[in-house]
């Protein structure tokens, strides 16, 4: 029997259809969620090197943000600051 795998540990399995799928825990989100990315390919090896270089991006200390979704605050800020930028003085 295998046992468990250590938390923040990538995963490889192999799916139905004979697909490979691997999974990386990137790291927490700025609300506290978990991010974990998901990769498959043909064959095992394949989805090795792709979860080699997910775990490369992470080890960098990129952060692990979900989506590039910006708040309506955000946005509004930013559009305030262009229309005044655009008006001048």
């Amino acid at each position: 029997m295998a046992g468990r795998s250590a938390n923040g540990r990538s995963t490889l399995y192999e799916g139905k259809g004979g697909r490979w799928h691997g999974q990386v825990s990137m790291g927490r989100d700025m609300n506290g969620t978990a991010v974990r990315r998901h990769v498959s390919g043909k064959n095992k090896s394949l989805v090795t090197k792709k979860v080699k270089l997910l775990e490369a991006e992470r080890d960098s200390g990129k952060p692990a943000a979900r989506s590039n979704r910006i708040a309506v605050g955000e946005w509004l800020a930013d559009w305030i600051a262009d229309k005044q930028a655009l008006r001048g003085p």
